[in-house]
């Protein structure tokens, strides 16, 4: 039932009365709905009918919130057990819930681990909202968890224009060849407190505007966040790629890809970050962002295209096992400007660790990096071709 919680004010137990408008305001009558009122600790219980509401009195400030309802409240159990693999197939609450639910609607995922086997697509304007706050590096058989055990090349879930998702984890379950964990059919959406762990390719986005990501870590994926055509203002903030082949991979002209902390790191041979075919006219920002790779010979940010700007500016970057923590090399009307970031590298590693492999024409200013914890590592580039540059040059090996 819903209820009222009112600082002020003494009342008698089991006494009914209207609506009380706030602290030495008249009681005001209403004619149609009343509420009886119990005395806990010092406060005021009001229980209202009926119960779609639950207002909120702090100094007669009134604020109402509709209560959400929970996939529980469509047959959700959310009992799979992902050690012996059993559990109650929760696909068709899922899918019953979200429709109910409809534009502009608001469901909850209370602590569970859901079996779902099916896609499962938000409405437009929606909010999904799991009860629990998302820990990065928990693992994926802790917190609020949908395990998606889907056929080759499926999307376990469709985010609608404008919805929200946030507080869960997405788990790919068993070989998901070339499964997909989240993409888009809109702009405008929001990912917040979120892990997508276990799917060919985590998360993929296509013609989007305004796209938020906040807190958000992707592991256990051979590929991290693809970007396939037509992204404007894509910002990341603290968002974590782990243990993936790619961690950012981008196939169109991104005009603002802004990272702002956060991390990229584990990836393999295939790079942090890459500007793959298609991606010429990007616009990429980095600031404080935390690079490392595992795999010798790895590339930090590989571009393999040409006109596109680089703003890179305060980054934490370990060379080992790094062979180019920046690579345009061949590339042309490049525009880079790298500022104040930290390299380290205490390991001779196989590749020798390059920071800067620069492009042979564009615009590089680089400047007031620190070097002090380098002790293997240079730079190459093509000086005489840029038509402006600054390196503070590193320690040699």
């Amino acid at each position: 039932m819903a209820v009222i919680w009112q600082k002020y004010g003494r009342v008698s137990e089991s006494n009914e009365r209207n609506l009380i408008c706030g602290p030495g305001k008249e009681e005001k009558k209403s004619n149609t709905k009343k509420f009886k009122i119990s005395k806990v600790k010092g406060y005021s219980i009001i229980h209202f009918i009926p119960p779609q509401f639950i207002t909120l009195i702090l100094g007669g400030i009134y604020m109402a919130t509709a209560i959400s309802p929970s996939v529980k409240d469509f047959g959700a159990k959310g009992d799979y057990n992902p050690i012996t693999e059993t559990g109650t197939d929760d696909t068709k609450a899922f899918q019953t819930a979200l429709s109910t639910i409809g534009k502009g609607g608001v469901l909850l995922i209370p602590q569970g681990h859901y079996l779902i086997k099916s896609s499962l697509t938000t409405p437009d304007r929606s909010l999904i909202r799991g009860l629990q706050t998302f820990q990065f590096g928990v693992g994926p058989a802790d917190g609020i968890t949908l395990h998606f055990k889907l056929p080759s090349g499926a999307t376990a879930m469709t985010l609608g224009a404008n919805s929200n998702i946030e507080g869960f984890i997405l788990r790919g379950e068993g070989a998901q060849v070339n499964a997909i964990g989240l993409t888009n059919t809109g702009s405008g959406s929001q990912m917040r407190d979120l892990g997508v762990y276990g799917f060919n390719k985590g998360i993929i986005l296509n013609d989007s505007f305004y796209i938020r990501m906040t807190s958000v870590e992707i592991a256990y994926c051979a590929n991290g966040l693809w970007l396939n055509s037509g992204i404007y203002n894509l910002d990341l903030y603290g968002c974590v790629f782990r243990q993936t082949g790619n961690g950012i991979r981008i196939f169109t002209p991104v005009k603002g890809l802004n990272l702002y902390g956060g991390s990229i790191e584990h990836f393999g041979g295939g790079g942090g970050l890459w500007l793959d075919d298609g991606s010429a006219g990007s616009v990429v920002n980095l600031f404080g962002v935390y690079f490392e790779a595992h795999t010798d010979g790895a590339n930090g940010i590989t571009v393999d295209t040409n006109n596109n700007t680089f703003n890179m500016i305060g980054n934490m970057v370990y060379l080992s096992k790094v062979n180019r923590w920046f690579s345009a090399s061949g590339r042309t009307d490049t525009i880079i400007n790298s500022h104040g970031n930290k390299f380290r590298n205490t390991e001779d590693n196989l590749n020798n660790s390059i920071a800067y492999f620069l492009p042979p024409s564009g615009y590089c200013n680089i400047y007031g990096d620190n070097w002090g914890e380098v002790t293997h590592g240079t730079y190459v580039g093509n000086a005489g071709m840029i038509k402006e540059y600054k390196i503070d040059v590193p320690k040699g090996a």
